[in-house]
């Protein structure tokens, strides 16, 4: 019976496996005078289940209730009573008064709900199956999304605490967009796929969607299986190089900043998928842009200047954009750097 008392989570419940038996008095004798006795209208017999090879009771004391159940003596006197004017144990009476007046009624909720629902999300590309995760601009946030709510329902309160916490409970939303772009493939696909189509095209569409997540997927199994390759051999290298997002110069949120000129501050990285190291090339627009010589200067710096002398095979992992990897100028700085400059036996650059 113990362990089963102690396992029970609810009150309820606990109270329900205390064994108790009530009986009327049959005789009252007291050593007091008759206007100063106090007598008990009943008696309580006290058991506990003993599970050995069949489950049996054995009577035990008032005081040996308290001990081995480890309650008070105001609960058992509670029980006590309870029992003696429903026959039925007490029931848990916390939390289930009506005079809580800022208590959160579920049509408050659901207004919170459709709140924050009202605010377009973005979903990760590249992540889309291991996370429905949504994304929200990362010029929002709880403090002024529940400023926005109680704009629009002046009349109620609501504490930004009980916003947030139906925010969390509720959603699986962040702030900040992934940083990962969508290729136009996909941005089609999904354009079309929300339209009123017939049934067969519908099916189409999805088929050429799938199959184009799948040809994706063949390029991440390549990262890693080129990762390892570079782990486990001095002669190959893998790298995976983009630019980051441009940075505004001074980086001032007064308003009039807005709309004056200001400098742009570029960032390659390069990120060494054996070794897991990162080298940054930060350069301002004045020193260079964003195009394919720029790229191919950069590369090349990290060809001779970074990367160990006995790497002789080299991957390379972009993404598939026209003006910075995928042009025929980056074709050729790798072409001259395996055939010409004697720097790799082999190189390669699978786009994204």
């Amino acid at each position: 019976m113990f362990p089963v008392f102690e396992e029970l989570c609810y009150k309820n419940e606990q109270t329900s496996t205390t064994v108790i038996t009530v009986n009327k008095v049959k005789q009252r004798r007291s050593r007091r005078e008759e206007d100063e006795a106090e007598f008990h209208s009943y008696s309580y017999q006290y058991q506990l289940l003993i599970a050995e090879d069949s489950l049996s009771k054995t009577q035990i004391c008032f005081k040996a209730v308290l001990s081995i159940f480890g309650i008070t003596k105001s609960r058992l006197e509670r029980i006590q009573k309870a029992l003696t004017s429903t026959g039925l144990p007490p029931i848990d009476g916390r939390g289930k008064h009506g005079n809580r007046p800022r208590a959160f009624t579920d049509v408050k909720i659901q207004s919170i709900i459709d709140h924050i629902r009202s605010f377009r999300g973005r979903q990760s590309h590249y992540t889309l199956r291991d996370s429905k995760k949504l994304y929200l601009p990362e010029e929002l946030n709880v403090t002024k999304m529940h400023e926005m709510y109680m704009a629009e329902h002046p009349g109620e309160t609501c504490s930004r605490e009980s916003y947030r916490r139906v925010f969390v409970e509720k959603f699986n939303v962040t702030f900040g967009y992934p940083r990962k772009d969508t290729c136009s493939s996909c941005d089609s696909f999904k354009v079309e796929l929300s339209k009123e189509l017939p049934a067969d095209e519908l099916r189409r569409l999805a088929a050429e969607r799938e199959l184009h997540w799948r040809k994706s997927q063949v390029f991440y199994e390549r990262k890693t299986a080129a990762a390892q390759e570079a782990q486990s051999s001095l002669q190959h290298a893998a790298a995976a190089f983009d630019f980051w997002k441009n940075f505004q110069c001074p980086n001032i949120s007064t308003n009039d900043v807005y709309y004056k000129r200001q400098l742009s501050l570029f960032t390659f990285n390069v990120h060494d998928l054996g070794t897991g190291e990162v080298h940054l090339f930060p350069y301002d627009e004045t020193v260079g842009r964003k195009g394919a010589n720029d790229m191919a200067s950069m590369l090349l710096f990290l060809f001779n200047e970074i990367l160990p002398k006995e790497v002789t095979h080299l991957q390379l992992f972009c993404d598939s954009c026209p003006g910075q990897n995928k042009n025929w100028t980056m074709l050729r700085f790798l072409h001259f750097m395996v055939h010409t400059k004697k720097r790799f036996d082999t190189s390669s650059s699978p786009f994204r």
